[in-house]
């Protein structure tokens, strides 16, 4: 199911075979199962972001600091490109905007801290992702709590299940 849905986004096989790959061996060190991580994946490369390039990982260790799943940091950074900053208030974000400039605050070590940019979704998108990064590794720590690690068994099942089709069950079975 998984690698239809990426062959649709990717538009061909061996892409959505390279990205598939990608994802299990990504959701190794979250709390998050492939199944998420997919969806996430899915949706960041329609919002025309490479997830790959450090993107969802820098949403899933602000969402996993946050206590959030992953699709929530997902959102909220899809919401803040077509100018909507609500969802951001959760990953203590603020915003407001004057005329062509969108201005976020938040607080970091105990700061108020802000940044203006110019209101386009490119430039929305950069400064959030940077933002994100400010949790980096928290996907990690929760990764090796008992969720965490429950869900790293669920994914290396779900592996399992995979290389079984992938060594020919599929084919068989049609």
């Amino acid at each position: 199911q998984y690698q239809a849905t990426l062959e649709t986004i990717e538009g061909s096989s061996e892409k959505a075979k390279t990205s598939l790959g990608w994802v299990r061996n990504f959701a190794k060190t979250t709390p998050y199962e492939v199944a998420e991580v997919t969806e996430a994946f899915v949706r960041l490369k329609a919002y025309g972001i490479d997830p790959m390039d450090g993107s969802l990982k820098a949403v899933g260790d602000a969402g996993s600091a946050m206590g959030k799943p992953l699709m929530s940091g997902v959102e909220a950074l899809a919401d803040a490109m077509t100018n909507s900053y609500e969802r951001l208030k959760e990953f203590g974000i603020t915003a407001s905007t004057a005329g062509d400039e969108v201005t976020f605050s938040w607080t970091e070590n105990g700061k108020t801290l802000s940044k203006t940019v110019k209101k386009n979704s490119a430039e929305i998108s950069k400064f959030l992702v940077g933002n994100f990064q400010r949790f980096n590794g928290a996907m990690e720590k929760q990764s090796k709590t008992w969720n965490g690690l429950v869900s790293n068994a669920s994914d290396t099942w779900s592996g399992f299940l995979a290389q079984i089709g992938e060594a020919g069950l599929f084919e068989f079975a049609n």
